[in-house]
């Protein structure tokens, strides 16, 4: 019987599955924490961080490792108005360097209503007229 050696190239392997397919996540856009399902957890004797793969545009946020979990937050407060989805894609990236197979990730953003109406008087009482009847409206805050 003849022994055979073989090194293996582990650039040459193929990618490892260890994030699910795809994550949803949520943020409000007065703040940063992104609220995703489901969690990102790895295992941290194999995972040593995260990669944002970003594609054509900027992506504003980062990830990081904290208790076998993977936490997306935002790098600055986002507006609804301006853009109310992302989506990209992150790998895991093993002690040694090498990354997993990518999942994708979109993200919504939450609108808040910063602008809500301000009423200086608690209650506002009007009339209407229509030919001869009379209506009265009465609008409560």
């Amino acid at each position: 019987m003849a022994k055979v050696a073989a090194n293996i190239d582990s650039s040459k392997q193929p990618a490892k599955r260890v994030l699910e397919n795809s994550y949803h996540g949520l943020i409000k856009e007065n703040e940063t924490f992104v609220e995703i399902t489901p969690l990102i957890k790895v295992d941290e004797t194999k995972i040593c961080g995260f990669h944002i793969i970003k594609k054509n545009k900027e992506i504003p946020f980062q990830i990081e490792l904290v208790n076998e979990l993977g936490i997306l937050k935002a790098k600055k407060t986002l507006n609804c108005e301006k853009r109310k989805n992302y989506k990209f894609d992150i790998t895991a990236v093993f002690c040694d360097g090498s990354h997993s197979k990518s999942a994708s990730v979109h993200i919504s953003v939450i609108d808040i209503n910063e602008y809500s109406p301000t009423f200086l008087q608690p209650s506002y009482v009007t009339e209407v007229s229509f030919a001869s009847n009379e209506l009265s409206v009465r609008l409560l805050t």
